[in-house]
C-alpha cells in the first residue's frame, strides 16, 4: 500500500477506519443518537414545562395503546378518516340515484367509492373490519354497514 499512497494520506485513512469494536461502539453512542440529543436539548430549553396534562397519566381506554394516545391527542387514524369520507360519498351517490342522474355519473361515483374502499381495506388494523365494494343494486343495504 505504500506504493499507492503518500505517508500523509495513509495517516488520514487510518483515522477514518475504526477497526476496534469497542471504539466503534463508543463513537456511535456519542455521535449516532441524534434524536436523543434533540429531545435532551428540547428538555434543557424547557420544552416540556408547559404541556397540557403534564404529570397526569395517559388514559389507555382499549388494548390499542397507539389508538388511545392518538385519541387523547384528538387525532383520527387515516383509516377512520377514510371511513367517514366513504360514508359521505355513498350518501352523495344515493342522492344521485334518487334524483335519477345519468348512469355514467353514478358509476363514476361508485368507482371513486370502491377505490377508497380498497384503500380502506388495506389500512384497517383488523381484517374483520374490511368491507365489500359497493354496487348500485344494493347500495342502500350496504350503506347501513358504514354507519
Amino acid at each position: 500500500m505504500d506504493i499507492f499512497f503518500k505517508s500523509d494520506e495513509k495517516r488520514e485513512m487510518k483515522s477514518e477506519v475504526r477497526e476496534d469494536a469497542a471504539e466503534t461502539i463508543l463513537y456511535e453512542r456519542r455521535s449516532g443518537d441524534v434524536l436523543s440529543q434533540i429531545f435532551s436539548d428540547f428538555e434543557k430549553n424547557g420544552g416540556y414545562e408547559n404541556l397540557s396534562g403534564k404529570g397526569r397519566p395517559l388514559e389507555i381506554k382499549s388494548l390499542d395503546p397507539l389508538g388511545s394516545v392518538l385519541s387523547n391527542a384528538n387525532v383520527l387514524p387515516v383509516w377512520l378518516t377514510l371511513q367517514h369520507e366513504i360514508r359521505d360519498l355513498i350518501q352523495v351517490v344515493m342522492k344521485q340515484i334518487e334524483s335519477e342522474e345519468s348512469v355514467e355519473v353514478i358509476e363514476q361515483g361508485l368507482d371513486e367509492i370502491n377505490q377508497r374502499i380498497r384503500k380502506y381495506n388495506r389500512l384497517v388494523p383488523i381484517p374483520s373490519m374490511q368491507r365489500n365494494i359497493i354496487v348500485m343494486d344494493s347500495i342502500h343495504l350496504q350503506f347501513q354497514k358504514w354507519l
